[in-house]
């Protein structure tokens, strides 16, 4: 088995992405808004890289990408998850 992780920064593909894992038999995943460091912490100078609660619930609504995650359970489907997703 293989866990597939794909971090979506154009969101707008997910559902044409899932569509077309379900043709190639991928049939569960996890999807989750997601923010990267780089995106939520780094940018802003005055804000320190352990955030406060407060600061972690003001980022989620600063959502940029989608994390899909799935349990794939063959070789062959997880090259299909790859070049799919590409």
């Amino acid at each position: 088995m293989y866990l597939f992780v794909l971090i979506l920064d154009k969101t707008s593909d997910l559902q044409k992405i899932i569509e077309k894992f379900a043709m190639v038999g991928i049939t569960g995943a996890t999807v989750y808004d997601s923010l990267g460091v780089g995106k939520s912490t780094l940018n802003d100078s005055d804000m320190p890289i352990i955030a406060n609660l407060s600061q972690v619930f003001e980022m989620r609504r600063k959502t940029y990408n989608h994390t899909l995650i799935s349990i794939i359970r063959t070789k062959e489907t997880l090259n299909d998850a790859f070049r799919i997703s590409e």
